[in-house]
């Protein structure tokens, strides 16, 4: 990820190690340090009965170290503490063998020593430290049993045995090459895990980098934690470096972003956010259609301790979508041809009828040489003005319906754009003697989004009722009915037919691309499914059920909008 470039390089897997055994070393510190001091106590104690031995100025000197070591741990280097803790444990084994012989728990003491020889350094210096324990206690049981040096302890039978200095010779060695190879392979199994680790994070990260897709992460304070390169295009680039990382600093400012920042918000909340569609902006202008799905992220105790983010950019999706809608446009238009030319056709008719009754008029007046009747002319211009008018209101709506509609959403009323749908089909269900019905409220219902895409949303479901009204084998009631409602919380078009229904076992899967119940070569299949997706993409639903009578419903339910009415450019 981009702000993580630790994982395109290398994981520092000896680092990763003497980290960890620097912690261990300095807990081992603090430990001994906390148990020694009353060991240390409880053997001065003894000091009025034995006086100051040499084992008691031995343990005094190497708590006294021991404590300075502990102190300044976080000065002193990891070499500095460990060979310091490890001199003290063959210190004190060494005492502990001159003073009280291998009872006394010298033995103990190179055991000890061997283990923290085997946690802090590689393994070789693991079974040197076994090699040198060995050497000891031969060197001791050598004095011991040939009495060759003065002890300090009697030196009774048992001191003197061979075998018993040999049983402790090969425990130590066996015992201490045990722990000392055990404590090897965990360091092993740590090393070989943390290069998984660093193969899986490199895999990762390459699929993160490489996906064709936005990645963010946040924490609980909304700034930002890590990104891919995909979406560093959607950050302002002067802010990537600063030292404010909220993601609303960072994101360019957009409608759309600030939607997603929202959401984001909301998922610190624990709300899960899915198929989010948003118009953002990248760094250089451009113009995307982003799809967001955003997640909690939980520690192990169900906390939310940030946000995952993925976008995935239908730029191109939505532009091919587009022509498709512009090339169904088309195809609308061209089997609408016949009931357009007859919308058409009526006010022409009317204009040729008009002026006819104009010019008799006018040509009776010149040959008896009369007055124009001016009130006549008059009525008969205003009423040919009239149905101009009716026909420039079919071509300019045609005009505008053939174009490719933009991407710019307005605020417009649903009347509108159902009166702009009537003006293109409305012939064609007269002239198949469907009866059309239209129910609207008294005030306009405002809504938000395209209105030529709305449009041909609802001119694709008027096309299947009207099929459906067609293939019915009732002939008693050929009706199509749109209604405009009003619930507390929505604004709906709800369009339904007298037809046949939709059989139960289709409803599901209407809206999925390619499925048709259309004899071949009456249907793709993709007409619903585009319609789908554009009521969806206008925060909108788009449901289907069967009426109770009989018959399709098709029901869009938008959300209230309400500011004022911004007119549209497109109708």
């Amino acid at each position: 990820m981009s702000r993580s470039s630790d994982l395109e390089a290398p994981l520092d897997l000896d680092g990763q190690l003497a980290e960890l055994r620097s912690r261990i070393c300095n807990t081992t510190l603090v430990a001994l340090s906390i148990l020694g001091t009353p060991t240390l106590i409880a053997s001065l104690s003894r000091m009025p009965e034995f006086g100051l031995t040499p084992v008691m100025s031995v343990q005094t000197v190497a708590l006294i170290l021991l404590l300075w070591v502990t102190f300044k741990r976080t000065r002193l280097g990891y070499a500095a503490r460990a060979i310091t803790l490890l001199s003290i444990f063959y210190l004190l084994a060494v005492a502990g063998l001159w003073s009280f012989g291998h009872l006394g728990g010298g033995k103990l003491m190179l055991l000890v020593f061997i283990v923290l020889t085997a946690m802090f350094t590689e393994k070789i210096y693991a079974y040197l430290a076994i090699l040198i324990s060995a050497l000891t206690l031969a060197l001791f049981g050598w004095a011991y049993v040939t009495q060759s040096v003065d002890m300090l302890v009697q030196s009774d039978t048992y001191h003197r045995s061979m075998r018993t200095w040999l049983t402790a010779i090969l425990t130590t060695v066996l015992l201490g090459g045990f722990i000392a190879s055990a404590l090897a392979k965990l360091m092993d199994f740590q090393r070989a895990l943390l290069s998984s680790l660093e193969d899986e994070a490199r895999y990762n990260s390459a699929l993160i980098q490489q996906a064709a897709a936005f990645l963010f992460v946040v924490d609980n304070q909304l700034a930002v934690q890590d990104w891919n390169a995909n979406t560093g295009s959607l950050f302002v680039k002067d802010r990537i470096s600063a030292e404010d990382k909220s993601l609303g600093a960072w994101l360019v400012p957009c409608i759309g972003n600030e939607k997603l920042s929202a959401s984001v918000q909301a998922a610190l909340q624990g709300k899960y956010v899915n198929n989010l569609e948003v118009k953002a902006e990248n760094s250089e202008g451009q113009r995307l259609d982003v799809i967001w799905n955003i997640t909690p992220h939980v520690n192990t105790n169900g906390e939310v301790i940030g946000v995952i983010s993925v976008g995935q950019d239908v730029t191109e999706l939505k532009q091919v979508q587009g022509q498709a809608l512009h090339n169904a446009r088309l195809r609308t238009l061209g089997g609408m041809t016949t009931s357009i030319a007859h919308e058409i056709n009526q006010p022409l008719a009317a204009i040729r009828l008009l002026a006819s009754n104009i010019l008799k008029r006018c040509s009776l007046a010149l040959d008896k040489k009369e007055a124009l009747d001016v009130e006549f002319i008059d009525s008969k211009v205003q009423r040919i003005q009239q149905q101009i008018e009716r026909a420039a209101v079919i071509t300019d709506h045609m005009r505008l319906f053939g174009h490719t509609s933009n991407d710019v959403w307005s605020t417009f009323s649903l009347q509108t754009v159902i009166d702009g749908v009537l003006s293109l089909t409305g012939e064609q269900f007269r002239l198949q003697d469907i009866q059309l019905c239209y129910v609207k409220p008294d005030e306009d219902l405002l809504i938000q989004g395209n209105p030529l895409e709305l449009e041909q949303a609802i001119l694709s479901i008027l096309d299947n009722a009207q099929y459906a009204v067609n293939s019915s084998s009732s002939h008693n009631k050929r009706t199509v009915e749109i209604a405009l409602l009003q619930t507390p919380d929505s604004h709906q078009i709800r369009i339904s037919d007298s037809g046949p229904g939709i059989n139960e076992a289709h409803l599901p899967h209407i809206f999925e691309p390619f499925f048709t119940t259309k004899e071949t070569g009456e249907g793709t299949g993709l007409g619903l499914s585009v319609t789908y997706q554009v009521i969806s993409s206008m925060d909108a639903t788009l449901t289907a059920h069967n009426g109770e009578q009989c018959g399709a419903i098709f029901t869009i339910s938008f959300s209230k909008v309400t500011s004022e009415l911004t007119p549209s450019s497109d109708l």
